[in-house]
């Protein structure tokens, strides 16, 4: 499984506002739309519309990001498998990049 690295990036960002629900739903879950928006403008000082809010969980789960049940969004597992298996490439080649790169000027 290969993850997007913009999708990824995008996600990650928390000068967005995906960024900034998967942030939240990374501390702390399931929330939803209104509970998203009230710890947006609590933990991130953010003004954001119950409609952008809205707007951007649509966005994440049509992405497989996060997952709604009943009103309210989790992360999902999926996805964070994603991000671990990502994270344990990117590991590798730099581990290895390294290694090839010992001894040069």
């Amino acid at each position: 499984m290969i993850i997007n690295e913009v999708v990824l990036v995008s996600a990650l960002n928390q000068k967005r506002l995906s960024g900034i629900i998967v942030s939240l739903l990374f501390q702390e879950w399931p929330l939803t739309v209104k509970g998203i928006q009230n710890k947006t403008k609590n933990k991130f000082s953010k003004q954001v519309s119950l409609q952008a809010v809205y707007k951007e969980t649509k966005k994440l789960e049509k992405e497989s990001i996060v997952l709604k049940s009943d009103k309210h969004y989790k992360l999902n597992l999926v996805w964070l498998k994603k991000i671990k298996e990502f994270s344990q490439n990117a590991i590798i080649k730099y581990k290895e990049k390294e290694t090839n790169l010992v001894g040069l000027p």
